[in-house]
């Protein structure tokens, strides 16, 4: 069926027993300022129901919901919108509104129709928020910058934290630099509005997959239930009744509740999708946070990380540290899978007058204490979501102490599209403004120790580049001539900044 109907067809429809008393009084408020006609490409039938209790929208309620999303703005929508919100399962109206969303699309989507791609942000959820991402990051390859800029604005409406998470996936590594840039200016745009830093933002959007406060999560056929598990190599499984692992749910049975099996094989579809992609960009963070000197207090580091049900799986995994205020390591330990801490010696610890807590880098550490924690890691067959107690460490050749810039990998030509790639998927960026002023290259921020890493090219045969060199600059200071002497380096940027050299100059000739 087209939605080719008037308004006052729709709004007519609306005095039928079965519509909720809600809707049936906002259906009758909207009768003035609802378009009167929807695109031929929408079709009604291939929707999913919308539901709310025991009642289903018809059609006639139905295309009023979508004249009312066409009419509405992510700023201001209309009163049907927001019901919709509140009275409907959050997962029901993202299946519609997904679906409505590739109804558009396998018919042109035509720029002028963008409140389908719009209605994503209205009443999409964490299922659309996942299925768009992907599309936001090819569409400025397929010259849809604009469109792409509307999806992110999706995900900055849609705003749970599987949403947000997407958001700063894009903002913190794209190859479309404009994309990436207005993905970074929406998430200070969402710090600053709540008081926070990015970082301190980023540790408050991980989402909690609806998992308990152990990391579980039952899914329910009714006679038979499923435990959600994280394998050792971190990939989501199933544990049925018997204690058997799989990797996916069964298929239901004739005795299996069809409606509750139904219901949690979508479920289990999006949990699987939402545990991968989070477990990824935890890793990349908790990564670049010990690369950057990241440091919590406590009480961060306790109700963000250690009691949050999937961040634990890998605060559990990762040797943490006591700093003090000069950021010296005081000890080290573990987080047990009961929640405790643990020494050197495996025996309980606590935090009682820690300054702060960090992912310890082994540069932190003597060979003797790197040797140990070994030991306890292999003993307890923990393995890392990255490099961290066998991580290759990084030093300065003799006489380099005294010289402002690093020179030795300057000889290699390397093809450009991987000299860029390779800096960006170590979390450089390429070309910074600063008071005003552009300076070319590439730079990373590390944040502890107040530092940034400046890596300039120069172009070498053919489509290869060369580096140039690489400096170090204190706070605010911009330029070569303000390069710090590379004795003066905190160590682990060093260590860092020189295992990327390392990667760029063994990809050249």
């Amino acid at each position: 069926m087209t939605a080719s109907s008037t308004t006052d067809t729709a709004i007519a429809s609306a005095g039928e027993e079965t519509v909720p008393d809600w809707l049936g009084t906002i259906l009758a408020d909207l009768r003035k300022v609802l378009p009167p006609i929807l695109p031929d490409w929408v079709r009604l039938a291939d929707l999913p129901p919308l539901t709310t209790g025991v009642h289903r929208l018809n059609d006639y309620q139905v295309q009023a919901v979508l004249l009312a999303l066409r009419k509405s703005t992510l700023a201001a929508p209309l009163s049907l919108v927001t019901a919709l919100k509140e009275h409907v399962d959050r997962t029901v109206l993202d299946a519609f509104v997904w679906h409505l969303f590739e109804q558009w699309q396998k018919n042109g989507a035509n720029s002028k129709d963008k409140w389908a791609l719009l209605a994503l942000g209205h009443l999409g959820g964490d299922g659309s928020a996942l299925k768009l991402t992907p599309l936001l990051r090819s569409w400025p390859g397929e010259s849809l910058h604009q469109r792409a800029v509307l999806g992110l604005e999706c995900l900055r409406a849609i705003g749970t934290d599987t949403a947000l998470m997407q958001l700063n996936s894009i903002a913190v590594k794209l190859r479309f630099r404009a994309l990436q840039n207005k993905a970074r200016q929406f998430m200070d745009d969402i710090a600053a509005a709540r008081g926070l830093s990015r970082t301190q933002l980023e540790d408050r959007i991980v989402p909690d997959l609806d998992l308990d406060e152990r990391g579980g999560r039952v899914f329910d056929f009714g006679p038979r239930r499923f435990h959600f598990v994280l394998g050792p190599d971190l990939k989501p499984l199933v544990r049925d009744e018997a204690g058997k692992l799989n990797s996916d749910l069964p298929k239901p049975r004739a005795k299996d509740d069809a409606g509750k099996a139904a219901a949690a094989v979508a479920a289990w579809k999006v949990l699987k999708k939402q545990v991968r992609e989070t477990i990824k960009a935890q890793a990349y963070r908790l990564e670049q946070a010990m690369i950057a000197g990241r440091r919590w207090s406590v009480a961060e580091f306790e109700s963000l990380l250690v009691w949050h049900p999937l961040m634990i799986n890998l605060v559990r995994r990762l040797l943490w540290g006591i700093y003090d205020a000069d950021r010296k390591l005081v000890r080290g330990f573990r987080v047990t899978e009961e929640r405790d801490y643990a020494d050197i010696h495996d025996n309980p610890c606590t935090l009682e007058g820690a300054y702060a807590v960090s992912v310890v880098h082994p540069l932190h550490l003597t060979p003797e204490d790197r040797s140990a924690w070994g030991q306890v890691f292999g003993d307890y067959e923990i393995i890392a979501p990255f490099p961290q107690l066998g991580r290759r460490v990084h030093t300065l050749e003799p006489g380099e102490e005294s010289a402002r810039e690093l020179t030795r990998f300057r000889d290699k030509d390397i093809p450009a599209l991987l000299f860029m790639g390779i800096l960006k998927s170590h979390g450089w960026t390429d070309g910074r403004w600063q008071e005003g002023l552009y300076f070319s290259g590439h730079y990373k921020a590390f944040d502890g120790p107040r530092l940034t890493a400046v890596i300039e090219p120069a172009a070498g045969s053919g489509d290869s580049l060369r580096i140039k060199t690489a400096y170090f600059l204190q706070g605010a200071d911009w330029g070569v001539d303000k390069a710090l002497s590379l004795g003066q380096v905190d160590p682990v940027v060093l260590s860092e900044v020189l295992g990327t050299l390392g990667v760029l100059a063994s990809k050249g000739t």
